[in-house]
């Protein structure tokens, strides 16, 4: 349950305090109060309505709001709100996955040709427009005016009802947002054994820690596509791990009282939250980033009306806000359901394909001290290519690679200065008296794929692939 707002002051420092926060003319009218002076404040400020409606006013709306907004908020998840939007009713999300390197190339000469980033943008609007009304009666503040103790007691009661309202109605919406969440996107699921009914949950216990820990070093330490609805690549900064009363207790009291140590705070979360119920039958717990919540308020204020019929005030506090999760975050679930992790195969290489960079007929390529650009193109079967490879040469004299035998080619130069740079530029030494040379691509991701590229002399015939 919810910590309930607390004043803790007598009676003159309450009233000293609204004073201080009243107008200059109030502070004229009505002298700093004692003990002594409780009676003869009381009978200043109702023999002038308006000094008494700015008692109240201040009373409420100021010293009730400082009150409410330093001490209120303390559902399970407040922790997970982003804080107070001052201005505008829409929250944007914006996430980018990572760009893919490319090989440096020495020719390129189209300055513009680069890819857009991989940008998804997500807005999360205001949902949220309540407002708790409550009438207060002047003759019981009047009452509690003058005895002692009574106007802390009064405004305790005053503040409790709207302030414990809000906070545990703000409590339901972020945690059914998990349920909502779940019904439109689906989270991430891992199947685990049901702790509620399990026969033995100390060890289905530690297999559900050992299957937390893999996750959470995964998902804080690697970039990862498969936790977030949006399949963005994202790593996670800090991951909550939120868990019913009932999945906690019946855990191994070894295993969770780790998560609370300070030298193993990190174990299987950055921090724990226990929630009620997640309202997701067999759902045991889950893993969240720490930004999964996009909770932000963007009113949050009391005012108040006098209603002379039934000489009383009508008290209001209104509470708006926006109420969203993140797509783009990570979010596990882990529950009796079948797994749903979908992890993506790497690309393989299909082939590989090399050429000059520069095609040439008829020059002597291997003339001594010549360089020849050599250009390596890997596909792979996701049809995206690259120059990914790294270069061999070898002698006319030896066998060259051909891909079915799996010794490496063995390559007999009579110099040291024939060799291909790493731009993929073949150097031929100032002395060289080639008749044929065999640049083989290796593709870098599988050396199992290659191509040859037979490079002759001029007497020897001419280059090609």
């Amino acid at each position: 349950m919810a910590t309930k707002t607390v004043v803790r002051a007598d009676n003159a420092a309450i009233i000293n305090k609204v004073r201080a926060n009243a107008s200059l003319s109030y502070q004229e009218r009505v002298p700093a109060v004692t003990k002594a002076n409780l009676a003869k404040t009381l009978r200043i400020l109702q023999d002038y309505t308006p000094l008494w409606n700015e008692f109240i006013d201040v009373l409420i709306n100021r010293i009730g709001l400082t009150l409410y907004n330093t001490n209120s908020f303390t559902n399970k998840l407040k922790p997970l709100k982003s804080g107070m939007m001052s201005y505008g009713g829409v929250m944007q999300e914006i996430g980018a996955n990572l760009l893919t390197g490319e090989a440096y190339d020495p020719n390129a000469t189209n300055v513009f040709d680069a890819p857009k980033p991989d940008v998804e943008v997500n807005y999360h609007m205001i949902n949220r427009r309540d407002v708790y009304p409550m009438r207060l009666n002047e003759d019981l503040l009047a009452e509690a005016f003058l005895n002692d103790g009574q106007l802390q007691t009064f405004i305790n009661s005053m503040l409790a009802l709207p302030e414990q309202s809000d906070e545990w109605d703000e409590y339901l919406i972020m945690r059914d947002l998990l349920r909502k969440y779940d019904e439109v996107d689906g989270f991430a699921n891992y199947q685990v054994p049901d702790l509620n009914t399990s026969a033995d949950p100390e060890a289905d216990g530690k297999k559900i820690t050992e299957l937390i820990r893999e996750i959470y070093l995964k998902t804080k330490d690697f970039y990862n596509t498969a936790y977030n609805a949006a399949g963005m690549q994202v790593t996670s900064g800090e991951l909550i791990l939120l868990g019913t009363p009932r999945f906690f207790a019946r855990l191994d009291v070894n295993v969770l009282s780790a998560a609370y140590h300070m030298d193993k705070a990190d174990f299987i979360a950055d921090r724990t939250i226990v929630v009620d119920d997640f309202g997701m039958e067999g759902t045991q717990c889950m893993l969240l980033d720490q930004d999964f919540y996009k909770v932000a308020d963007t009113k949050i204020k009391t005012t108040n009306i006098y209603n002379p019929r039934a000489d009383e005030w009508v008290y209001y506090l209104h509470h708006w806000g926006i109420y969203s999760a993140s797509r783009m975050r990570n979010a596990i679930k882990f529950s009796t359901a079948a797994d749903n992790i979908t992890v993506n195969t790497p690309a393989t290489v299909t082939r590989v394909e090399a050429a000059l960079a520069n095609p040439v007929t008829g020059n002597k390529v291997l003339a001594p001290g010549a360089d020849i650009p050599l250009k390596a193109t890997v596909t792979y079967s996701n049809n995206q290519t690259d120059n990914a490879a790294y270069w061999v040469l070898t002698a006319s004299t030896e066998t060259a690679p051909d891909g079915t035998a799996t010794t490496e080619p063995n390559v007999i130069l009579p110099d040291t200065g024939t060799y291909v740079d790493r731009m993929g530029v073949l150097h031929i030494a100032d002395d060289a008296t080639y008749t044929g040379l065999t640049a083989t691509a290796y593709a870098s991701a599988d050396t199992t794929k290659l191509a040859n590229l037979v490079l002759a002399a001029a007497d020897a015939g001419t280059a090609g692939a």
